[in-house]
């Protein structure tokens, strides 16, 4: 699956450029940036890499984000058409399940989880 309006095979292209690189002197050039990380609790970490691995991080991270934003529209194209040719009695819920989200009964014993 892919979007036609998205170029992630640029990226693909881009990436791989950078990985035949190697020799690159500025390619092999240390730098500095900030990441967060989850470790109990959100912090901000200092991190230091070539700028070669960065730009392949940040050309990943890309490609990953312009496959979910293809989805999500997708799906909302999807919702849209679905609601507008609901049969006469059909009823349509909406729930977002975000990450590590727990269903419980209300009324529970508390064994059981």
């Amino acid at each position: 699956m892919s979007c036609p309006n998205c170029n992630t095979g640029r990226l693909k292209l881009e990436k791989d450029l950078l990985n035949n690189a190697k020799s690159n002197p500025v390619a092999a050039r240390s730098v500095v940036y900030y990441e967060w990380k989850d470790a109990f609790r959100v912090q901000r970490s200092q991190e230091t890499t070539s700028l070669q691995q960065l730009l392949t991080m940040f050309l990943d991270s890309v490609v990953a984000l312009s496959m979910h934003v293809f989805i999500a529209t997708w799906q909302w194209i999807e919702f849209q058409d679905l609601k507008k040719h609901l049969r006469p009695g059909t009823l349509v819920t909406v729930r977002d399940f975000a990450q590590n989200y727990l269903n419980m009964f209300q009324d529970e014993p508390s064994g059981a989880h």
